[in-house]
């Protein structure tokens, strides 16, 4: 039996949508710029507060990247705000990026079974009745 593979292609015109990469990238270094300010902290110190490496923390003030989501929790939870704060939109952003992926593929060493991979947003009522279908067939 062939393996199949099936890729959504991504959205072509995310510029529309979402902000630039960069742009979400400066202000995200301005706010936490202006919150380690107000603190009155040192870029080490609010490494130290937060449990992040220095380096981290001096790459997301030049911005030159954006923070993971769990190191944004720990700057959130460090400078007393919400993530949002922060960064708002992060989530969906990140989300929205990454193209949905479907992957259906035979196994091999077990005749008559196929593995799935499924990597998609989808509204919520169809994605609890996709989970219980995959637990009923995990049982």
């Amino acid at each position: 039996m062939p393996k199949y593979r099936v890729q959504a292609e991504p959205f072509d015109d995310k510029e529309a949508i979402l902000p630039s990469r960069d742009s979400t990238k400066s202000e995200f270094a301005k706010r936490l710029y202006q919150k380690m300010l107000s603190k009155g902290w040192t870029q080490s110190q609010l490494a130290r507060y937060s449990g992040l490496n220095r380096d981290a923390v001096s790459t997301y003030i030049r911005a030159r990247s954006l923070p993971s989501p769990i190191s944004l929790a720990k700057l959130a939870k460090t400078l007393d705000c919400p993530p949002e704060e922060l960064l708002p939109s992060y989530y969906e952003a990140v989300v929205d990026e990454v193209p949905a992926r479907l992957e259906i593929k035979e196994i091999d060493a077990e005749r008559g079974y196929m593995r799935l991979r499924c990597d998609m947003r989808l509204p919520k009522d169809l994605a609890i009745k996709v989970f219980m279908l995959l637990n009923e067939a995990d049982n």
